[in-house]
């Protein structure tokens, strides 16, 4: 299926969330097709009105879930949205949240596995140099030998 993508963020300012809600209601418009957008919209005044000037619906999401907290308030800033093309040819189609991760955790977890990756090089790479060198003057040692026993 043939369909047209647009990625949103909706910019802090109200003057470019304007200008985001504008270029979006033009998009509508001339899109053929079905469309899809998603994204954080970043909004919610303009957000419903824009649905009700367009006819753009948001597809069902399949939890009640958040998108966005601050720790104190929650929100669901994210969304999909389609025309009704996209509803005639997708009629199912659900949005499934995924669980938010946080980066300090995945720092966290890089650095025991660089801790992990650092004694690997120790115990099994460790002094490679010098373990070369003493091979290299083993095997001179060997070529030498057999060179005296000819």
């Amino acid at each position: 299926m043939e369909f047209m993508f647009v990625a949103i963020y909706g910019l802090h300012t109200i003057k470019d969330r304007l200008i985001l809600w504008e270029d979006l209601r033009r998009l509508v418009t001339i899109a053929q097709g079905p469309l899809l957008c998603m994204g954080d919209y970043n909004a919610v005044k303009y957000f419903n009105d824009f649905l009700i000037n367009t006819g753009m619906q948001e597809l069902k999401i399949v939890e009640d879930t958040y998108t966005w907290t601050n720790r104190h308030t929650c929100s669901r800033i994210d969304g999909a949205l389609v025309n009704v093309e996209w509803i005639i040819q997708m009629p199912i189609m659900e949005v499934n949240i995924l669980r938010p991760w946080n980066m300090k955790e995945v720092w966290k977890k890089l650095r025991r596995v660089n801790r992990a990756i650092k004694e690997l090089n120790n115990t099994e790479f460790g002094r490679v140099r010098d373990r070369i060198q003493t091979i290299r003057t083993q095997l001179h040692q060997i070529q030498h030998d057999m060179i005296d026993h000819r």
